[in-house]
């Protein structure tokens, strides 16, 4: 996988519900549901964290099927976040689906 580092915007307000993640941008007045999957991609979007590390990290904690591709799946969640404004611009070009 590729070692680009997603990196999450500023002043996005959080809020932990159990396995979910509740994430409120109060300059566009949106609220966010992110699941167990998500949260951990988000989380992990700090600017500091490749690809793979966030992959490494998902595998570790949640169970998949022989057949799952999680590169692509953590890809496609990268490309939803930044289409929700919830990753920095500078990441959005790098990251083809």
């Amino acid at each position: 996988m590729c070692n680009k580092r997603p990196d999450r915007i500023d002043g996005l307000q959080g809020q932990d519900l159990g396995e979910e993640l509740m994430l409120y941008d109060p300059c566009k007045d949106k609220l966010h549901i992110l699941n167990g999957t998500s949260r951990v991609v988000w989380k992990m979007s700090d600017g500091s964290h490749t690809l793979s590390e966030i992959e490494e990290e998902i595998r570790k904690r949640f169970s998949f099927s022989g057949n799952s591709d999680v590169t692509e799946d953590i890809k496609k969640v990268i490309k939803d976040m930044e289409g929700k404004g919830l990753l920095k611009e500078r990441y959005k070009s790098n990251v083809k689906v």
